[in-house]
């Protein structure tokens, strides 16, 4: 009975049973990517593999395609993922920090991903967003101007353009 638990341990326990369920959500893609990459999911004639996991889960299609999609980046973002089965950063930073680690911006994440995971483990989610927003733009950018320097942490902490800066416009 939940009402025989002190307000500590249940506000203890609603904390811990949300960062398990991230840490599981983790693990299942890396199942899911596994199954998906032998093509286990066609085996029953099915042609999506989000499709076979909403009807083999009696799920939604649209919470599957999200599964699919994580597990599809998982192998691209180890230190996100490590932190999060740490439980040093939620599922939603994980998802977050996979949506900017696009084809194009790969090898600029590659590279800044311990950077911007230590970052997000210091400041709430809605900050984490903006940092994180800000990346991309920045790195976009570099990308545009055919410049693959580093993006300095405390101009992305801070929010500053260096080159804006140093031009003084």
């Amino acid at each position: 009975d939940l009402g025989l638990i002190d307000d500590t341990s249940l506000h203890d326990d609603v904390v811990g049973i949300g960062r398990e369920l991230a840490r599981l959500s983790l693990v299942f893609a890396q199942h899911v990517r596994e199954w998906e990459q032998r093509g286990i999911f066609e085996r029953d004639g099915s042609k999506s593999s989000a499709h076979r996991l909403a009807r083999e889960m009696k799920s939604s299609l649209g919470d599957r395609r999200i599964d699919v999609r994580r597990a599809r980046r998982i192998d691209d973002l180890p230190l996100t993922v490590q932190a999060v089965l740490d439980g040093r950063l939620s599922l939603d930073h994980f998802d977050l920090l996979a949506s900017v680690n696009t084809d194009e911006r790969r090898e600029l994440f590659t590279r800044d991903e311990a950077t911007l995971v230590e970052q997000c483990l210091t400041i709430p989610y809605f900050d984490a967003y903006k940092l994180i927003r800000y990346w991309a733009e920045r790195a976009d950018q570099q990308l545009a101007a055919g410049e693959q320097g580093v993006v300095d942490p405390l101009e992305v902490e801070l929010g500053i353009d260096s080159d804006h800066e140093r031009s003084g416009r």
